[in-house]
């Protein structure tokens, strides 16, 4: 995760992440106000003691930035980058049925072995039609979701083409 998507994410989100900051202000304001009030013991009067009121003041806006702001700024950027996983799976999808297509225009009767296809622990050999059905399975229903502890896209679509081909025979059968 770099700055520049998290930038991205947070434009995507900007209104929802200005009302959050506009909402934070107010609330700290408030909060210092009334503490200041307290410590005064009148409504309206600076408190005669303005270091307490600074350090109250920055205590509170400390505790809103650390607690209310950042979580939200962060949620805002990993929703950004999952839904960009997500697209990158699609087209690397897309890639993947153009191969398929133009390797069944070639030569329509050969078996496909996904392992033409796929990098990691391919199974045995599939015929063309399930491997290419599972693919455009897994287009239109998005099976392919992101993996909070793997970046790798392949891994993605290779575990949704064998969870589609999964769920086609189990269909059949």
């Amino acid at each position: 995760m770099n700055w520049g998507d998290i930038i991205k994410g947070l434009d995507k989100n900007l209104i929802p992440a200005l009302k959050i900051i506009a909402f934070s202000i107010f609330g700290s304001s408030i909060i210092v106000f009334m503490t200041a009030d307290y410590l005064n013991n009148s409504f309206g009067k600076w408190p005669y003691n303005l270091e307490q009121f600074s350090i109250i003041s920055f205590l509170l806006s400390g505790f809103v930035l650390i607690f209310v702001y950042l979580p939200s700024a962060t949620k805002f950027a990993q929703n950004y980058l999952d839904n960009k996983r997500i697209e990158n799976a699609i087209k690397n999808l897309d890639v993947l049925e153009e191969q398929i297509l133009f390797t069944m225009s070639l030569n329509p009767e050969k078996p496909l072995k996904i392992s033409n296809y796929c990098k990691h622990e391919a199974p045995q050999t599939n015929t063309t039609a399930e491997i290419y059905s599972a693919i455009v399975d897994l287009k239109r229903k998005k099976l392919v979701k992101p993996d909070s502890n793997e970046d790798n896209l392949v891994f993605l679509t290779d575990q949704g083409i064998k969870k589609s081909i999964e769920i086609q025979k189990n269909t059949l059968r």
